[in-house]
């Protein structure tokens, strides 16, 4: 009987495995659609809306067209990297407080600090403004698109916030609650989504 039970633990065990990675596989397909005029996020699978997030957007607007302008860009983006406090996402990287920055001059990730002397570090990712969770999303804003168009900036994101932070509008970045964050961080694939930002949902093209 004995030999059996560990049988029946070990299958178990198994399956328990299965589930909790699946939990951190996110779900296929994923793309994200930002809209200007609404100030909302839709995220979508397989034909399917699995969450809509109230979100803020650029100080000034959106189609963003130069460093500072704070406006939100138009485009479509892929995600760069991605950071969380205490690793809670499950996928990318801890952000540790005072050594972890999105670099100004590339928009890449810089982890271990401080600051290099000889770089500017324009955005430091783990402040208390980005919600208990602290979850990044960095974008390749400028893209290819982006840049023969003669448009500059850096270190678009989609990042948490508390709900202070939510009463105001941003730089440039996608912000949306500290919950929703984690939500979406913990549903996504980084190297497969894609996230649209656009002026309305009446210009989203119909999925074929």
């Amino acid at each position: 009987m004995g030999f059996f039970r560990t049988i029946v633990y070990l299958c178990l065990f198994f399956c328990w495995c299965l589930v909790a990675g699946s939990a951190w596989a996110g779900e296929p397909g994923v793309q994200i659609w930002i809209y200007c005029d609404s100030q909302t996020m839709e995220v979508g699978s397989e034909g399917r809306i699995l969450h809509v997030f109230s979100v803020q957007l650029g100080e000034q607007g959106c189609d963003k067209a130069k460093e500072g302008d704070k406006k939100t860009p138009f485009g479509t983006y892929r995600i760069t990297w991605m950071v969380s406090k205490g690793k809670v996402c499950g996928q990318g990287q801890a952000t540790i407080n005072g050594a972890t920055w999105c670099r100004e001059q590339d928009s890449a990730l810089v982890l271990g600090g401080p600051a290099p002397a000889n770089q500017t570090c324009g955005e430091e990712l783990w402040r208390p403004g980005y919600g208990q969770h602290g979850v990044v999303i960095g974008l390749n804003y400028p893209n290819g698109e982006d840049s023969v168009g003669g448009k500059t900036g850096s270190c678009i994101q989609i990042h948490g916030s508390t709900r202070k932070g939510m009463r105001s509008g941003s730089f440039g970045c996608i912000k949306l609650l500290d919950q929703d964050a984690l939500t979406l961080c913990r549903i996504i694939k980084p190297a497969d989504t894609l996230i649209t930002i656009m002026s309305t949902k009446h210009t989203k093209k119909d999925e074929k």
